[in-house]
């Protein structure tokens, strides 16, 4: 999801600074303090819902959890998951890259189950129902306060 900042105010500021390169040079720090809102927001972890699993998991799924769980879990009878935070700590971002043409910044994970977690479009039932928060949801809701830390930026640079 890309959240469209007002690009009349971006093209006075180019235009204001001389040249596309100068203003990206600037816009890094509006950019990274955004992707930190977005990765803070992503690195939250719900509250654990034991439940959520068990209610929606599919057999395969519950199969796949039985199998990977240790035998001494298993005689203790403490089913629950334990969570271990390797998804929240894998959220990070790239410095933003220079187009010919603007600024990009890109937020992710390396974490190749997070796609189940988190992602919109593939998000297991249960992470949803625990409360966790997909990339795209991030997004929307975190939008205001993302335009907000721009609308700051160039109201800085347009009163220099």
């Amino acid at each position: 999801m890309s959240i469209k900042i007002d690009e009349a105010a971006l093209r006075r500021i180019e235009k204001k600074l001389g040249s596309i390169t100068e203003m990206n040079r600037r816009a890094r720090e509006p950019m990274e303090q955004s992707l930190e809102v977005l990765r803070a927001e992503l690195s939250k972890p719900p509250k654990k819902s034991p439940s959520a699993f068990s209610k929606l998991a599919t057999p395969g799924q519950r199969r796949a959890y039985f199998a990977k769980m240790s035998k001494s879990k298993k005689e203790s009878g403490n089913w629950g998951y334990d969570r271990t935070n390797t998804l929240i700590r894998s959220w990070t971002y790239k410095p933003p890259r220079r187009l010919p043409n603007g600024l990009r910044g890109e937020i992710g994970t390396n974490n190749p189950y997070a796609k189940w977690v988190q992602k919109a479009g593939s998000q297991q039932p249960f992470h949803l129902i625990s409360g966790w928060i997909t990339d795209k949801r991030a997004a929307r809701e975190n939008k205001d306060k993302i335009l907000k830390i721009w609308q700051r930026w160039m109201n800085k640079e347009l009163s220099k």
